[in-house]
Formats: structure tokens, C-alpha cells, sequence
């Protein structure tokens, strides 16, 4: 049994993988829009690039984790690492939310809090 005070470090730790890995993931594009990949796999799918097409082309990214997870036990291989990408994915979720949800209500995106609720 796991006590809450292991927990919380575990826990942790892990947000620190997830904020390494996302780091890392942004610097591997090397672009200047942060959202460019999603731009562009919006734009080839879906032969649209707004916002809620670079939506969908993200969802479509995490969608082969999101099987992949689905597809296997706790022991299959990489799931642990899929799991970290659906974080990291779900993370620029939110920020692609908040940048959106900033634009069309004239904010700044910092304010963004609690939009949907």
C-alpha cells in the first residue's frame, strides 16, 4: 500500500517527466508558432488550420497513444511512455484552450482560469 506522503512525492516526480518531456517536445520542432505541427497536420487532414482543426489534429496525435494504452496491460511495452505523451498532449490541450478561449473573449491568456466552469 502506497502512504499519501509517497504518493505526493511520486507524483511529483512525475509531473517533472512530463514538464522534461514537453520541454524537449518543443524543442525538437524548432519553429517559430508554437503550434505549427498542428497547424500543419491540420491543414493536411482536415485542408483547414483554425484553431479547431489544429484541435482535431492534436486529438489525432494522442489518439494512437490513447489505442496504444487500450491495446496493452500495465507490462506492455512503452506504456509508460505513452501515458507521459497523453500528459504532455493533454497539457497543450489546455494551453491551445486557453489561447483560444483568450482570443475569442479579448483576454489575455494568463487569465484563463476555470473557462468552462
Amino acid at each position: 500500500m502506497m502512504l499519501s506522503g509517497e504518493y505526493v512525492r511520486k507524483l511529483n516526480k512525475k509531473f517533472e517527466q512530463v514538464q522534461e518531456l514537453a520541454t524537449k517536445k518543443a524543442r525538437q520542432y524548432k519553429t517559430y508558432e508554437a503550434f505549427a505541427a498542428f497547424e500543419t497536420a491540420a491543414r493536411l487532414k482536415y485542408g483547414d488550420a483554425r484553431d479547431n482543426y489544429q484541435y482535431a489534429a492534436l486529438k489525432d496525435f494522442m489518439s494512437k497513444h490513447v489505442a496504444h494504452i487500450y491495446n496493452n496491460d500495465l507490462d506492455g511495452e512503452k506504456v509508460s511512455e505513452s501515458l507521459t505523451d497523453i500528459a504532455v498532449y493533454c497539457i497543450i490541450a489546455s494551453v491551445m484552450f486557453d489561447e483560444h478561449y483568450a482570443e475569442r473573449c479579448h483576454i489575455n491568456p494568463e487569465d484563463v482560469t476555470n473557462a468552462n466552469g
